[in-house]
């Protein structure tokens, strides 16, 4: 990776551990994904788990492909299937702000409401989709 890359990923990090403060994520889970880079998963608001490989890999492939840092996932278990929820920060830093007003607008930190850009992957059809949702 060259130094610009470097940089930009760094600038990276820190909007994501912007992010996270905003979300009210515990100090250690800010920490390792600052010092790491570990991605931890909910199930449920509030527990977290290390992801297993095979979502690794999605993180990972979706990281390569994008261009863009995930720094939290939501696996949830819907009619449809699984899904695991990315939240991430995007390589187009002009996209931030408004990613910022989304968070600053719709959150309330006691209750862990906000609106929020996630790719969702869907583990039974093997396909990406990007959702703007409400949790």
């Amino acid at each position: 990776m060259d130094a610009k890359n470097q940089q930009d990923r760094a600038k990276m990090v820190e909007e994501a551990v912007s992010r996270m403060c905003r979300l009210g994520m515990m100090p250690q889970v800010i920490t390792k994904f600052r010092k790491q880079g570990t991605v931890l998963k909910s199930e449920t608001v509030g527990i977290l788990y290390d992801l297993n490989d095979e979502e690794k890999k999605a993180v990972a492939d979706w990281e390569e492909k994008s261009g863009g840092i995930v720094y939290a996932a939501i696996l949830s278990n819907m009619v449809f299937g699984r899904c695991l929820a990315l939240l991430y920060v995007s390589a187009e830093e002009e996209e931030w702000e408004l990613d910022r007003e989304d968070l600053d607008g719709g959150v309330h930190l006691r209750m862990w409401r906000t609106w929020m850009h996630r790719i969702v992957q869907n583990w039974e059809v093997s396909e990406l989709h990007l959702q703007t949702v409400a949790w």
